[in-house]
């Protein structure tokens, strides 16, 4: 994959967050080459994401800006999760690693986890008031892993996906009384 002419271009700050993850340039290089070839001049940059937890693991962040790209957040994002796919299989596939990778355009990511954060707690501050149990309504798997990871370590509730393929779900419930 070629090189990008300017430096502004393709950015990685992951010297400045640790754990730094290798191969994170050849990310950014994928993720700027396709869209690139698309017509699009990103400016790319990645970091790293330290584990939250001794439950958790590293992941990657590219983070893509590139106002002219909204198409590909057209009808739920599909654009962006087919990029991330097909960026994901080429970096895994070319640097064996298992590392969780995750592109963010224009920020749209990142604003939805924590819209979605919110509401599990707001959600957790009603099963924790009322007692009973709440399920959502049926989600990606991104999106379940967002609430289990934001209500993890909450003191009264936990959480559970149930169902099956599209129909899977996250309930939130009340922790049983010690």
């Amino acid at each position: 994959m070629e090189h990008a002419n300017e430096e502004s271009q393709i950015a990685s700050s992951n010297d400045m967050l640790e754990p730094e993850i290798e191969g994170a340039a050849l990310a950014v290089e994928f993720t700027n080459g396709i869209l690139s070839r698309m017509g699009y001049q990103p400016v790319v940059t990645s970091r790293s994401i330290p584990p939250n937890d001794e439950d958790d693991s590293v992941s990657l962040w590219v983070d893509v800006q590139c106002p002219d790209a909204e198409r590909l957040l057209d009808y739920r994002y599909e654009g962006l999760d087919a990029l991330q796919l097909l960026v994901q299989t080429m970096w895994s596939h070319q640097t064996k690693s298992k590392v969780r990778l995750t592109i963010d355009l224009n920020g749209v990511k990142a604003e939805h986890q924590k819209r979605m954060t919110r509401m599990a707690e707001r959600i957790a501050e009603r099963v924790t008031a009322g007692g009973k149990p709440i399920a959502l309504e049926p989600m990606l798997s991104g999106e379940r892993r967002i609430i289990h990871m934001a209500l993890r370590n909450h003191p009264t509730v936990f959480t559970e996906s149930t169902g099956e393929g599209g129909s899977r779900r996250v309930v939130i419930r009340p922790k049983p009384a010690k």
